[in-house]
């Protein structure tokens, strides 16, 4: 999904080995024995300066601060962080004091979750790089064993390593790997300082920040004019996207999952992907049944030409699912899953038309379109669906943080039929992806003169429609989520006119770039017009808001 990074990735050492930069090798004609004891000692006279000048009681902020070739590219505050030899815990201690004293507690605190994301990172590689020798399994199935491994979470489908996963992760990876910025002039000052380390530690000749087409998801819309940390793409690729190729881009909070086991429903999931959904909602006693285009190969069949599991009627078994739909660009003719393995064995293959005879089942669909066409495979599963009943979980027009109106995971089409047929009676927040807005609503559908007559609807069809929700919330200038869990501006964040940012020195950057921008508009003007061009006449809004 992902095009090959501009450079090499960043280096596999040892996560056990000295992680500093250490000076250049003695020359060729030493030994190997005589070049690991140089570097050896190299590290510890490097250490050696560190503990002093930490200990120093002339020691002050600039200094603290200050990169220097004697430690390798990193500043005495972050080099403790990216070393593992013994005397770096008391470098660490020291550091910290530091950092109270100094007031730059919050640096450090990001400057060591930059340094620990690194080494998981580079064990994820090791790690994976051995499981796929060992077991020749998929590589993005070998680094989620290793995540979760490395995360001690239980792999096991049933305990939602998913959920366990990105709670796990928000508690260990820099804000600097959800942000992204318009202009290098745009980073504030601390979230420099920790790219900084993550260059040093990457040791490379990465430049400090790369123009990536998809920043942050890997199943995002490019946008080939933002910046962002060159780590984030090896964090897509070595976390991200793997978590999303095992279990899915829905996360099944307990949340979304209780909501759904409160209607006292069977369920249909179209688009079930690997199961996941379908998996913990059985486990929650609720009758479903999953459907798919193309299932995922399992273990009793890696092949992935699946057929009926469930003992019942499933499409045609043609991949295309036989849907008609009209405008899509779904690649219907292609009958690979991008799911990994299938987390249960009856998962049914079938389109669009396995909606159809499912009166009594909920339909569920999560993330069911991805495609740029107006109407998608969604629209046509809700057309055939003669239910009452429909959850989705997916962003929604008007709340989400896509370059299209509509968002990532829904067609315009299916939007507008979900709107005018039924009515929200519940939504419930379940996103946890960096810069998406996504959630799970329940949705009626509006009582007719027949469906009244027979009276097949539930109570909460009398219920009052639950308006949407607001959109998104995120910082104007670094587009870091402000709403997130996990985000430390969540209680508290600075607003500025129509704007919110996480510091008050992202609304200094960003009233900067505005005074830019404007003042370029001005000087096109005056040369005779050129103010109309494309990307000038777009309003101030439109051309900082953040666009995958």
């Amino acid at each position: 999904v992902f095009p090959p990074p501009a450079s090499p990735p960043a280096s596999s050492a040892s996560p056990s080995a000295c992680r500093l930069r250490l000076p250049p090798p003695p020359p060729p004609v030493a030994t190997a024995t005589a070049s690991a004891s140089a570097s050896a000692s190299a590290a510890s006279h490097m250490l050696e300066d560190l503990l002093s000048l930490l200990a120093s009681p002339d020691l002050s902020r600039e200094l603290l601060l200050r990169r220097e070739d004697a430690f390798a590219g990193f500043s005495p505050l972050s080099a403790p962080f990216w070393c593992n030899e013994p005397a770096a815990a008391q470098a660490c201690r020291l550091a910290e004091a530091a950092a109270t004293r100094l007031g730059v507690a919050t640096l450090l605190g990001e400057e060591r979750r930059a340094a620990d994301m690194s080494a998981l990172m580079d064990a994820i590689v090791d790690g994976a790089e051995a499981r796929v020798v060992e077991s020749d399994c998929d590589h993005d199935e070998a680094c989620v064993h290793v995540l979760l491994e490395l995360l001690g979470i239980d792999a096991q489908p049933e305990a939602n390593p998913l959920v366990a996963a990105l709670d796990a992760l928000d508690t260990r990876v820099p804000l600097v790997l959800r942000k992204a910025w318009r202009r290098t002039a745009d980073v504030a000052a601390e979230d420099m300082e920790v790219l900084r380390s993550l260059q040093a530690g990457a040791g490379d000749g990465r430049p400090l920040l790369c123009s990536l087409p998809e920043p942050y998801l890997a199943r995002a819309v490019g946008a080939s004019s933002w910046l962002v940390a060159p780590e984030a793409h090896r964090f897509n690729q070595m976390v991200l996207r793997p978590l999303q190729r095992a279990f899915g881009d829905a996360v099944p909070t307990p949340e979304a999952l209780d909501a759904i086991a409160s209607l006292r429903r069977p369920v249909v999931e179209l688009g079930c992907g690997a199961g996941l959904w379908t998996l913990l909602l059985r486990g929650r006693g609720v009758d479903v049944v999953g459907v798919d285009k193309r299932p995922p190969p399992t273990a009793r069949n890696d092949g992935g030409e699946q057929g009926c599991g469930g003992g019942g009627a499933c499409g045609d078994g043609s991949g295309g699912g036989g849907d008609g739909s009209d405008g899509s660009d779904d690649d219907d003719d292609d009958d690979e899953s991008i799911f990994a393995r299938a987390l249960v064995g009856d998962i049914r293959r079938g389109g669009a038309e396995a909606a159809e005879g499912q009166c009594d089942r909920v339909l569920l669909l999560a993330w069911p379109y991805e495609g740029r066409g107006r109407r998608g495979w969604d629209a046509d599963c809700l057309a055939r669906y003669g239910g009452d009943t429909v959850v989705y979980v997916g962003d929604w027009r008007g709340r989400t943080r896509a370059a299209r109106a509509s968002g990532l995971t829904a067609s315009p089409a299916f939007q507008e039929a979900l709107q005018r047929d039924f009515r929200c009676v519940r939504r419930v927040a379940v996103s946890r992806w960096p810069m998406v807005a996504d959630e799970l609503s329940v949705w009626e559908r509006h009582a007719t003169p027949s469906t009244a007559a027979t009276a097949t609807t539930t109570a909460a069809t009398a219920a009052v429609a639950v308006p949407p929700s607001p959109p998104p919330s995120f910082c104007a200038n670094c587009h870091l989520d402000l709403d997130a869990a996990w985000s430390p501006c969540r209680a508290a964040h600075v607003r500025r006119g129509a704007h919110d940012f996480c510091s008050g020195e992202c609304a200094e950057h960003r009233q900067r770039s505005a005074g830019a921008f404007l003042g370029k508009r001005a000087r096109r003007a005056e040369c005779g017009g050129a103010a109309e061009t494309k990307g000038v006449q777009r309003s101030e809004t439109e051309s900082f808001a953040f666009n995958f």
